[in-house]
């Protein structure tokens, strides 16, 4: 029996299980093979049709490879004429007349393709031809003497029959058609009419295709289908009448044809025939939740002005409908004894610890706020700033790291224009969604008969944003006072005195509030503070608490590295002439890396900063070494030794997982980059922002590891609105226009499930362990213990496991601390069902280069064999290495966890 696992509906037919998943062909989620022994799981349906037709197709009937009685095969060359007395062996002959670059027509009846590459001709037979039956073969096939009808396949002595695990099997779908009797799908017209509303759902909101061009393709099909069906009628009236079927009869069957139109019922009559119905559809069937309009007021040209806040309160209801994010909401919070000294997520660090609210509520909804300013047209055309928005997003703490980070999970909570949340004011625009938050905080939303409370964990953003939310001044380059986590003066950073100074506080926050309640126009007592921020109304949290977390992307990738980085570089270059840009910037482009790693932009040989992104930035400090390692004349100079040491401080703010030991090393190596910097660069003045890192010490003990609370997927998500609008081409009510495609996009998205944490592997064949060597069959036994389990296993080519691709070749981190590491390489990806993986590992050791600041990798001659899971990994995320100077060396993304 196969089931649907959207549905639930059952089939003993594989042929109509197929046919049954073409209805959710445009839902959301992976798609398991309906065959019960087959683990195979998929991202589209027509890539479960390629495994069907490909893997399954040949178990409906199995040819016996041996002679046939009476038939002899007959090789279709002139000059050879060989006669077989198979078909295997007629293919293994073709194969080495095609080897010997001979052409060879293709031994299947009716098909007139000829060969000379082998490839070529094998790929054709398995594609073309998979599943071929012997009365297929071509008249030059057989002996003269044998009849044709002695080759059929149904003689009983020379076809087996067999079945899908005891059910009715079946051929390729394109190839051989079902003769059982077919059998009436229930609920068919509403699974037809949910699939293609998702689909021109999709088209219109994923796609970006305008809802024009969309009518136009339903009129349009619709016309033709309907010519089609016309034509198809006439036939069928004819045939029938030919047959002397009573005309009572072939009216009731024309009838039945024409109204059992599902296509025409659908386009025509009913939900989607035009643009107002599809949207009350999608409206009505999806979980769409919609944005409200709210009214600001006439601006200064007298123009009435609102914006678009999608109800936050309704928003996490449509969330926790979602099975896969309602079980990782229903976990509770718990912190290892063991590991107490580590901090892994933001519920480690202090602020979560402190927080009274989630402490009380371990199951409550732990609310992350982002917010940031963007363009949605070109900033630097007439239109600049017109259009530029403002947008608030959510994600829900409660995730897993890993499925916070992934965009369709962020939520749209407002759009507002720049121009107006400046002219009418922060609280006007945010008012609605703090009362919201309130209600959610005091009274909690009910789900299944659940009562769930909820507040806002941190506001994650870059600095001007922050500040802005915060309440606190805007003007980096000349207020007293900057910085959002301490009092530090202006002018003690620009004297090179970066070293935080006393911190803010909820108490100091209030006092200053209450001084410029008292005289508002008095600067010298605000502190840097300008208002007080309307989050602060909430019962949980507090800007001060502190509650605006740091954005790694901003301060560090296009901040420090953005300055800093092309000094380095051009100190290296034009004062000791160690290299060229040209040789940089070769090396670069000439770089062998895999899909999953960011090239570096090439370094302009003019200017200041660096023009690559924040990825590219980071991705160039990491590899710089390696691309110019070879060419340092002197590894203990300053500026190197400054590189080396902005690496190391780079390494550990980006790692996952980090110790105390860890956080108390980042502060010595910030001091020591500060000092090393001054003395490098004494005419180039430091930086806001390197004030601003100095903070980053207390603050991973206070919201854990950074990376996690970065901006950078965030602001991923400005680009489905800009593609949306270069689409739409209408920019009369833009927040409107954006809003709702975005809210139909998320219920689009909600078709399925929103995360599915199975392990989602790539091309995958049947392990046969007779072709390893010894050690891997070690490794192997050791695992798995017993033959019967191996013989089952599979060896697959990539593997995903929490949003983490491994592939064969690349390294992974088993054991060892403080840049000792045991190492290994991948050398299979061992499948076991559909939720078990496990790495056959060669382990290689490691010792930093110092000079480099990079991992070198040693290979001893007796290299061990051995396995591990993911879970068994002392870091989850996949190495890949690089060679220089005839070694072969990893540049860490991140520090490994030591303590």
């Amino acid at each position: 029996m196969y089931s649907c696992h959207s549905c639930g509906h059952a089939t003993s037919s594989l042929r109509r299980y197929v046919n049954h998943t073409a209805l959710h062909s445009n839902e959301r989620g992976l798609i398991p093979c309906g065959l019960t022994s087959c683990t195979r799981i998929f991202k589209t349906y027509s890539a479960l049709n390629s495994h069907i037709t490909r893997d399954h197709s040949a178990q409906r009937t199995k040819v016996k490879d041996g002679p046939v009685e009476g038939i002899s095969f007959v090789c279709p060359l002139a000059f050879c004429k060989e006669s077989l007395t198979s078909f295997s062996d007629l293919h293994k002959h073709l194969k080495t007349h095609v080897e010997e670059g001979l052409e060879t027509p293709c031994p299947i009846k009716g098909c007139t393709k000829k060969f000379t590459i082998k490839s070529s001709y094998t790929s054709h037979l398995s594609r073309a031809h998979c599943g071929f039956r012997l009365k297929k073969l071509p008249s030059f096939a057989y002996n003269a003497a044998a009849s044709h009808e002695s080759c059929s396949l149904e003689a009983p002595n020379e076809v087996e029959k067999t079945s899908l695990d005891n059910a009715e099997s079946i051929d390729s779908p394109q190839l051989i058609t079902d003769n059982a009797e077919p059998a009436v799908e229930e609920n068919f017209y509403g699974l037809y009419l949910r699939n293609a509303a998702l689909f021109y759902l999709k088209l219109e909101s994923q796609f970006h295709v305008p809802v024009q061009t969309i009518q136009r393709i339903v009129t349009e099909t619709l016309n033709l289908h309907n010519n089609s069906q016309v034509h198809l009628k006439a036939i069928l009236c004819q045939s029938l009448m030919d047959s002397h079927v009573a005309n009572s009869d072939v009216t009731k069957i024309l009838s039945l044809f024409e109204n059992e139109d599902s296509f025409k019922r659908v386009f025509s009559e009913s939900h989607l025939r035009s643009e107002y119905k599809r949207r009350k559809y999608y409206k009505n069937t999806f979980k769409y939740v919609e944005p409200i309009a709210i009214r600001l007021g006439t601006d200064s040209q007298g123009v009435e002005q609102h914006f678009h806040y999608v109800p936050v309160k309704e928003v996490l209801k449509a969330l926790l409908q979602d099975p896969s994010i309602k079980k990782q909401c229903d976990s509770k919070v718990t912190l290892s004894t063991q590991r107490e000294q580590v901090l892994s997520d933001f519920v480690h660090g202090s602020v979560y610890l402190s927080n009274e609210f989630f402490q009380k509520n371990q199951t409550a909804l732990k609310l992350i706020i982002f917010q940031d300013a963007f363009e949605v047209v070109n900033p630097l055309g007439s239109a600049k700033k017109k259009h530029k928005l403002l947008g608030i997003y959510l994600t829900l703490g409660n995730l897993d790291s890993h499925n916070r980070s992934q965009i369709d999970g962020i939520q749209l909570l407002a759009l507002c224009k720049e121009v107006n949340i400046k002219y009418f004011g922060v609280n006007k625009v945010l008012g609605r969604l703090i009362q919201d938050i309130k209600d959610v905080e005091e009274n909690g939303i009910e789900i299944d008969g659940i009562l769930r409370k909820g507040t806002v964990f941190a506001l994650v953003g870059d600095n001007l944003g922050q500040h802005f939310i915060g309440g606190f001044v805007e003007n980096f380059s000349s207020a007293k006072n900057i910085c959002r986590f301490c009092n530090i003066e202006t002018d003690a950073i620009k004297k090179g005195n970066v070293k935080p100074c006393e911190a803010r506080s909820v108490q100091s926050y209030k006092e200053c509030i209450e001084k410029l309640k008292i005289d508002p126009s008095c600067t010298e007592i605000q502190q840097g503070i300008k208002h007080n921020s309307i989050f602060n109304e909430l019962k949980y949290f507090h800007v001060c608490n502190p509650g605006l977390a740091p954005c790694v992307a901003h301060d560090i990738f296009e901040g420090i590295l953005q300055y800093d980085l092309p000094s380095v570089i051009k100190d290296l270059i034009k004062k000791k002439k160690w290299f060229s840009y040209d040789l940089l910037n070769s090396r670069i482009n000439s770089l062998e890396l895999k899909s999953t790693e960011t090239r570096p932009r090439e370094v302009p040989p003019s200017g200041d900063k660096i023009v690559g992104n924040a990825v590219q930035n980071w991705a160039l400090l990491r590899l710089l070494p390696i691309l110019v390692g070879d060419q340092i004349a002197d590894t203990d100079d300053l500026v190197w030794e400054m590189l080396i040491c902005l690496r190391r401080i780079v390494e550990i703010i980006c790692a996952p997982q980090i110790s105390h030991k860890m956080v108390a090393y980042l502060s010595f190596l910030l001091d020591e980059y500060i000092h090393l910097r001054t003395e490098c660069f004494p005419d180039m003045p430091l930086r806001p922002k390197h004030h601003f890192v100095m903070h980053y010490p207390s603050l991973i003990l206070a919201f854990g590891p950074l990376m996690k609370l970065c901006t950078l997927r965030f602001e991923s998500k400005h680009s489905y609105f800009k593609n949306c609008l270069r689409s739409a081409k209408n920019f009369k009510n833009v927040t409107h226009t954006l809003s709702e495609q975005h809210q139909l996009l998320q219920a689009y998205i909600s078709s399925g499930s929103l995360f599915d944490n199975c392990l989602q592997f790539g091309k995958c064949m049947r392990m046969n362990i007779d072709l390893y060597s010894k050690p891997i069959k070690t490794a192997l036994y050791t695992h798995y213990k017993c033959s019967e389990t191996i013989a089952c296993l599979e060896v697959a080519e990539t593997v995903i496991a929490n949003n983490i691709l491994y592939e064969m070749g690349c390294f992974v981190v088993l054991e060892g601390q403080c840049d000792s590491y045991l190492l290994g390489r991948i050398l299979l990806i061992v499948k076991q069902g559909k939720e078990n993986v496990n790495f056959i590992l060669q382990s290689c050791s490691t010792y930093r280069w110092e000079e480099l600041g990079i991992l070198c990798v040693t290979h001893e001659e007796a290299e061990k064999v051995l396995s591990a899971t993911p879970s068994e990994l002392k870091d989850f995320y996949p190495l890949y290495s690089q060679r220089i100077q005839g070694c072969e060396v990893i540049a860490l993304k991140h520090a490994i966890l030591y303590t």
